[in-house]
């Protein structure tokens, strides 16, 4: 019980908000339409040295994720990786969990 006069406890809160904005980041990378075994159609194949221009990581740190996520990539004549930009990104939202990385016309 309170008595009249008392000073009355206030209790202290703190709030967090947060914002979440969208961004769309548009890039551009040559890519070669070419079977892809795993999948079983024709797909966007992209060298792994544009692909790791285009999501600014070392390429040797994206043929780690390729091989470890068993993401689908051909060898070409001259020893050059091709990653399989299906397989690529299907495996980039598991791992994320993201919905928001996709192609423009999915």
């Amino acid at each position: 019980m309170f008595k009249a006069g008392f000073m009355k406890i206030q209790k202290k809160r703190e709030i967090v908000i947060e914002f979440e904005r969208v961004q769309l980041v548009r890039k551009k990378a040559r890519t070669h339409l070419l079977p892809c075994r795993e999948c079983g159609r024709e797909t966007d194949f992209v060298a792994l040295g544009e692909a790791s221009a285009l999501f600014a990581t070392p390429a040797e740190n994206l043929l780690e994720f390729v091989k470890l996520n068993r993401c689908h990539f051909e060898i070409g004549a001259g020893g050059e990786i091709f990653v399989c930009l299906l397989a690529l990104l299907a495996r980039m939202k598991q791992k994320a969990n993201l919905s928001r990385i996709k192609l423009l016309k999915e």
